[in-house]
């Protein structure tokens, strides 16, 4: 059962709904399964208790299972026929019917997570919980760890996301090479792939089809498990046309471990061990962690400043752990920006780190938002919200 928002007056009409549909249930003749009963009565009882305890919220946040999502909706077209009621319970029914049709889009083989494929990841995590034990760290170790996540980390911002993803800006075929080497040995794939799941998650944002939407599938599927499912490891060619013509990403892109097993090397041999562990394992957890925050807490936690038609949010502390990338909600409004930080107060050091490379000259074509939309985000306040 994956978590399924609704708003505590949503949660009161399907309340009501379900205890006046209760009665023509429980008559034998309508549903001969007593289980079937059974169940329906406890959806009833927790209903009614998630409806009294959200009157004092603004927003509640229930799990229900696919048997639950269609009976909810049973109860609600129930109302709308005999009361002949459209409005809230009609929209609230056209809701249910979506997430039902989400839960049995996530329930095929190849959007199920492949245990197996998690254990290297698993074993990277370990081995840097232990390393860090073994190696204590010193203030040089710690030096190391932070400017190999802070270089890295630009380069999944300003590399994959800004460039690769969406190409806010231009650069020479040298430089979109160094780009694409240095995003290999963050470990998080190849550059097309890449790119290919962030258009695919921007067309489809939240909907059932998003590969990591934490309002279809819950945090922990948004933050990491996403990514060990069939379904997401293919690379949708017909999106990243643009980057197949380059047979150097295609190569770092199918050969993605070749960068990041020789970025350990390197470590390995300039500083032993005891770099390896904090310089690669350590800075590397680091950078999954807050970089798959985006995927995750950018979608449940923080302000709206646009009306956009997913749940992305603005978060500061995202924004300064991630260069910049936590101004989720300004760019899912426009994501076309080398900014994501769209006002001078949103600190963005991936886009201060773009504006100094385009004054010497190794990008161009910087795309910032227009007139009209920063305009629109000063008369619309940031609202916040916490899902």
């Amino acid at each position: 059962m994956a978590s399924t928002l609704f708003e505590s007056s949503e949660l009161t009409l399907i309340a009501n709904a379900m205890q006046e549909r209760w009665p023509h249930w429980q008559r034998p003749t309508a549903v001969s399964n007593p289980r079937f009963r059974a169940r329906t009565e406890a959806l009833v009882e927790k209903l009614a208790r998630a409806a009294r305890r959200g009157r004092s919220r603004t927003r509640s946040v229930r799990r229900f299972s696919l048997l639950e999502l269609k009976l909810m909706r049973l109860a609600l077209l129930d109302r709308c026929r005999r009361l002949n009621e459209s409005g809230l319970t009609g929209a609230l029914a056209e809701k249910l019917a979506a997430l039902v049709r989400g839960r049995q889009f996530i329930d095929l083989p190849e959007n199920r997570v492949r245990w197996g494929t998690t254990i290297p990841y698993l074993l990277f995590n370990a081995a840097a919980i232990v390393g860090a034990i073994f190696f204590p760290p010193r203030w040089q170790d710690l030096l190391l760890c932070l400017s190999l996540y802070l270089v890295r980390m630009f380069a999944v911002g300003g590399g994959l996301h800004r460039y690769f993803s969406h190409k806010s800006y231009s650069t020479s075929r040298a430089f979109q090479f160094l780009l694409a080497l240095l995003a290999t040995t963050c470990g998080q794939q190849g550059p097309i792939w890449w790119a290919s799941q962030h258009r695919h998650h921007h067309r489809f944002s939240d909907a059932p089809e998003d590969f990591h939407s934490p309002t279809q599938r819950g945090f922990f599927w948004a933050h990491q498990l996403w990514v060990f499912t069939d379904r997401a490891q293919q690379t949708d060619r017909s999106t990243v046309r643009d980057l197949l013509k380059f047979p150097e990403l295609r190569w770092l892109d199918s050969h993605w471990l070749v960068s990041l097993v020789g970025f350990a090397l390197v470590l390995l041999v300039a500083g032993g061990l005891r770099a390896v562990e904090w310089g690669f394992f350590a800075s590397t957890v680091l950078l999954w962690q807050v970089s798959y925050g985006v995927n995750s807490l950018a979608h449940l936690v923080g302000r709206r400043r646009f009306a956009t038609a997913d749940t992305s949010r603005n978060s500061w502390i995202l924004a300064i752990l991630s260069l910049g990338d936590g101004w989720h909600n300004n760019h899912h409004f426009y994501p076309g920006s080398m900014r994501a930080g769209f006002y001078w107060w949103e600190v963005d050091v991936t886009g201060y780190v773009i504006r100094a490379l385009a004054k010497v000259g190794l990008v161009w074509n910087v795309r910032t938002p227009p007139k009209h939309v920063l305009e629109l985000g000063r008369r619309r306040p940031a609202t916040p919200v916490v899902a």
